[in-house]
């Protein structure tokens, strides 16, 4: 079986329905990642620490994956063993998301849903081409130089008129964190490692790390004073929806409409933080931020190989 249903209607309309779909899924994807960004900065803002942020992430999404690992084998990880496992947790589990919330305790929602897709994008991409020896479109080059140029007028602009070292710390921690999610990604590549299995791996792993880490560091007194609904929002919000369902739904995505069109997803987060952020946090972009920020989101169109996709003419649903 294709991700859509060949023999349902004549015509194509089976493949139409299933690029609907497709889409809708990749859509409220992107919805939880820009939300995601915006939790975090919420949370950073209210008084919780960055190991609290990292807890929230990690622990209901090691739980409900658990049994991802227990079905596969849990001796040899799922059959990626668990040396492979404790290397891609070190890119991937606690010290992205301490990095991240780190770098979004500075830095304002509207350069972290800039920065954060746009250096995964650039970063992955770059490491393909050091490591893999992929060879990159004039397209692709074309959206790489886009998000430099975007990622400047988002960030670089500001210090023109005002330096603020906070605030380039944060930027530079956030620049960090999808840097360590985009070796991660090229590891999975390199060792031919299921994304969910992947995924799960690091979860249920990094939920174990972070048992002493939060006994060591968390502030008990502050976090006993916090409304207990806050707490819950943020363990559902980072852990449930932005650790466990965006990563299915992303699975999903591909399987639908392929992993050429499921990537312009990502281009959409830097817009996306933006509408859900501002009007929540009140931190509103200035002109010349709006305009990186539709540098950018271009720039991420073309450099995930979209423009490629659509010139070839091949059909947008695997199996086609």
């Amino acid at each position: 079986m294709t991700a859509v249903d060949q023999g349902a209607a004549p015509g194509g309309a089976g493949r139409v329905s299933g690029l609907g779909f497709g889409v809708l899924i990749g859509l409220v994807t992107a919805s939880i990642w820009a939300g995601y960004l915006v939790l975090v900065r919420q949370g950073m803002t209210s008084g919780f620490q960055p190991v609290d942020m990292a807890a929230a992430r990690f622990w209901p999404a090691g739980l409900i994956l658990l049994p991802v690992l227990l079905r596969h084998g849990i001796r040899d990880l799922a059959g990626i063993g668990w040396g492979r496992g404790l290397v891609l947790t070190l890119f991937a589990g606690p010290p992205f998301a301490l990095l991240m919330s780190y770098g979004l305790k500075f830095t304002p929602v509207s350069h972290g849903g800039v920065i954060a897709p746009s250096t995964l994008t650039l970063t992955t991409t770059l490491l393909t081409v050091i490591f893999l020896g992929e060879r990159l479109s004039r397209f692709r080059v074309l959206g790489l130089v886009l998000i430099v140029t975007g990622l400047v007028l988002v960030a670089g602009t500001g210090f023109l008129n005002s330096f603020n070292p906070d605030v380039l710390m944060g930027d530079l921690l956030v620049i960090a964190a999808p840097s360590c999610w985009a070796v991660f990604t090229l590891l999975l590549r390199v060792w031919q490692i299921d994304a969910v299995r992947g995924t799960a791996a690091v979860s249920v792993i990094g939920s174990i790390v972070l048992i002493p880490l939060h006994l060591a560091f968390a502030d008990y007194a502050h976090l006993a004073t916090v409304d207990p609904w806050e707490i819950a929002r943020q363990f559902f919000g980072q852990g449930v929806l932005n650790g466990f369902l965006a990563t299915m739904l992303f699975a999903v995505t591909v399987s639908r409409i392929g992993p050429a069109r499921a990537g312009v997803f990502p281009s959409l987060v830097p817009a996306l933080t933006i509408m859900i952020g501002a009007p929540l946090l009140g931190e509103y972009p200035a002109i010349w931020q709006i305009a990186g920020m539709l540098v950018v989101t271009a720039g991420l169109v073309f450099a995930v190989g979209l423009v490629d996709h659509w010139r070839s003419g091949r059909s947008p649903v695997p199996g086609g």
